[in-house]
């Protein structure tokens, strides 16, 4: 179900397993070699522009219609609260951009871990790995690690 409009969907995980060029989520799978952007970061808040200007409506309109306008203003203030609320809750996300432009979006706990996790995925990109990346516990697990020229570190199963 496509959550975020017609060209993104938001994925909210457990676990990501990186392997080789595939990164799998519990219900999809992307090719690593289909991203062309990465990103990483907090969504930019929502802003309730018109529930404002229809509770200043209502506020005006109190003295003419009396109980319906404090019931209005009432309603566009919980709205207004209730989007304030979601800015404040919403952790980061990873934004993963495919060649065909469909963008996922990961939710993470904190910017700090879609970092990490970003790091992981452009390693990825350049040298094949494997990877077990635990959401709930902000962990990031690798089999094996390349860096440099080729050269390669196995961890077997130790946190980054």
């Amino acid at each position: 179900m496509n959550l975020l409009g017609d060209s993104s969907q938001k994925i909210d995980t457990r676990e990501i397993a990186i392997k080789e060029n595939i990164i799998a989520f519990a219900d999809h799978s992307i090719q690593i070699s289909n991203i062309s952007q990465l990103t990483a970061g907090m969504p930019p808040n929502k802003m309730p522009f018109k529930a404002i200007i229809l509770a200043v409506i209502c506020l005006l309109a109190q003295s003419l219609i009396g109980p319906l306008g404090t019931i209005g203003l009432l309603c566009c203030l919980g709205y207004i609260g209730y989007i304030v609320w979601e800015n404040l809750n919403k952790g980061a996300y990873i934004s993963l951009r495919l060649n065909s432009g469909f963008t996922f979006n990961i939710v993470c706990k904190d910017e700090a871990f879609a970092n990490n996790i970003r790091h992981v995925i452009e390693t990825c990109i350049n040298h094949a790995g494997t990877y077990a990346i635990n959401m709930d516990q902000c962990i990031i697990q690798a089999d094996t690690l390349i860096n440099g020229d080729g050269n390669e570190v196995s961890l077997s199963h130790e946190n980054i």
